[in-house]
């Protein structure tokens, strides 16, 4: 980790986010590296993981026993909210919100 941290393109990164690059580093170092290697370290899965919700848009509203599902990527502004999720969403880790419509008698 301190090799991490000390690395020349480290001190580009600003301290907002530092706050959050380093308990991320930290965690995929204990656990995830030592599950499956170097591939926990990568940006991007080796799927489409947008797609692949997708897909499974029914089977999530019939576990779920909701009526919608709404699928958006984190990068994108969302007008309900939900920024403090937005930004904790990771590539094979995504974050779920959910909403409640007001009753219409």
């Amino acid at each position: 980790m301190r090799k991490l941290k000390d690395a020349d393109f480290m001190k580009a990164v600003e301290k907002q986010d530092m706050k959050k690059v380093m308990p991320f580093a930290s965690h995929a170092m204990k656990t995830e590296v030592k599950a499956r290697g170097r591939e926990a370290l990568e940006l991007e899965l080796p799927f489409d993981e947008s797609g692949m919700l997708q897909d499974l848009q029914e089977v999530i509203k019939l576990q779920l026993r909701i009526s919608t599902v709404e699928i958006v990527d984190a990068d994108v502004e969302h007008p309900r909210g939900g920024d403090q999720k937005r930004s904790a969403a990771t590539p094979g880790k995504p974050q779920i919100l959910f909403f409640a419509e007001a009753f219409r008698a």
